[in-house]
């Protein structure tokens, strides 16, 4: 075992491409602040995502210094930060969508790479701001609610903990039930152009077309009445988080705590959409790439941002790209990145790492995000493409949750997930939905089998097995 201890922090699918936003974390610290760094990290895959792991110690203090970070600035000078990068990482993005390519000199494709590359560490800041909500600046807020009011602080905590505004998936599902009601030929066109890039989640992901939104009205059954409703609801959040400040009477820290909190909220979707749509600009320049390196697609993607500056120099591609592909394994360990591929490589650094197998437990710990207590039959969903395999009533057990599992969040009695907080989209759902929730278990995916019994006590954020299949 090792000296230091691994922690999973969380899992996703991912090319090396799509993650290199995460280099700058181990090499010079972030844009924002060098003291935002962290010296190690272990990337193994697991059950089709990769498992990220830091050091227990690292992990949280980098969080940490990220949460001193956003409690220096008001949460206007935060907004206005996060708009004038996301534009401008959008903006270089733009430069290779649409665009002729193929008449581009390899020097002109290497220089808006590295532009590309610097614009996306910076909005890489961004990509870790919640964690350090949901890890750090949350509990803190927790802890200050208790001090004013002690039996309002859980409803205290679950309204400024949840969104006033509404994200793009939102609007996308307000704008469809519009056009249910009120069909109209070009609007529906225009909605397509709008909000075509929401299922995009890495390089070479299919964005929606015309037939998904056409199944999408067809599965509307009474638009009219789910619009109401869907006003309602934002309206009430927004009614109630305005009513639960007069309560407070926050003074001038609480008050920042709030405002910055809350601010997250918004940002940690809104974040996910820009970058969705920003994969989508980008991926011209890889497929010019692939073409010229004779590569596939998903070669080009697993590469280093210095290998592929050397590719497009004349350089040869790494001797096990193909390899990478299929699967891999990376350590960072101060500032130095190293690739794994061979199965007995990748399986005993697991070892030397982690230790042995995984072992039996009967409980799990997270944090509550919306309270209630609930047994039921575990369903563990490790792709959005098993979501329809949830029967109503069932536990959903998944590393997190998005946009694309509302529907079948639906027929969930509680959910459980990895990762998240009590801003992540998991938590935000339950709330709406009125089901227990509980989310940061590390592993709770990894540890229960679909068809386990389970109780989901969000009231004290424990997960039990009670008996395995």
């Amino acid at each position: 075992m090792p000296s230091k201890p691994w922690i999973k922090t969380f899992a996703r699918p991912h090319t090396i491409q799509r993650i290199s936003f995460l280099w700058v974390f181990f090499t010079t610290g972030a844009k924002q602040d060098k003291r935002i760094h962290i010296n190690e990290m272990l990337i193994l895959p697991g059950e089709g995502k990769y498992d990220y792991y830091m050091h227990e110690d690292e992990w949280l203090g980098c969080l940490s210094k990220l949460g001193d970070y956003l409690m220096e600035r008001s949460d206007k000078v935060l907004e206005k930060d996060f708009n004038k990068i996301t534009s401008r990482y959008e903006k270089v993005a733009l430069e290779v969508f649409n665009k002729d390519l193929s008449s581009w000199s390899n020097i002109k494709l290497i220089n808006w790479f590295k532009k590309y590359s610097k614009a996306y560490a910076e909005f890489a800041f961004y990509s870790f701001a919640p964690w350090s909500i949901d890890l750090v600046l949350a509990p803190r807020l927790f802890e200050e609610l208790g001090k004013v009011d002690a039996k309002q602080a859980n409803h205290w905590y679950e309204t400024i903990c949840t969104a006033t505004i509404i994200n793009r998936m939102g609007q996308q599902q307000f704008d469809l039930l519009k056009l249910a009601i009120h069909p109209d030929e070009r609007k529906f066109k225009d909605h397509i152009k709008k909000y075509f890039w929401i299922p995009i989640y890495n390089l070479g992901d299919k964005p929606w077309e015309v037939e998904d939104f056409k199944k999408m009205l067809d599965d509307i059954e009474n638009p009219q009445e789910e619009l109401d409703e869907k006003q309602a609801e934002f309206i009430k959040r927004l009614q109630e988080y305005k009513k639960t400040i007069e309560e407070i009477k926050p003074l001038k820290y609480l008050k920042h705590l709030i405002e910055v909190v809350h601010l997250f909220t918004h940002l940690r979707d809104e974040r996910v959409d820009r970058w969705r749509l920003v994969l989508y600009y980008i991926e011209p320049f890889y497929r010019e790439l692939s073409k010229r390196s004779n590569l596939s697609l998903n070669q080009v993607t697993n590469l280093l941002d210095d290998e592929i500056i050397s590719l497009l120099e004349g350089k040869k591609s790494p001797e096990d790209l193909q390899a990478r592909t299929k699967m891999h394994a990376i350590t960072c360990r101060k500032g130095e990145i190293k690739i794994y591929t061979e199965p007995n490589e990748i399986e005993n650094l697991r070892l030397k790492e982690l230790g042995g197998s995984k072992l039996e437990v009967s409980e799990l710990k997270g944090t509550g995000a919306f309270r209630g207590v609930v047994q039921g039959r575990a369903r563990v969903i490790k792709a959005p493409a098993e979501l329809n395999d949830l029967l109503q009533g069932e536990i959903l057990v998944a590393h997190h949750t998005s946009p694309s599992y509302v529907v079948a969040m639906k027929r969930a009695a509680a959910i459980v997930t990895d990762e998240g907080g009590i801003t992540s989209h998991a938590a935000i759902v339950s709330r709406e939905l009125k089901i227990p929730c509980v989310t940061a278990t590390r592993d709770g995916s990894g540890m229960i089998k679909t068809g386990d019994l389970i109780e989901v006590n969000a009231d004290r954020g424990i997960v039990r097995i009670l008996k395995k299949t």
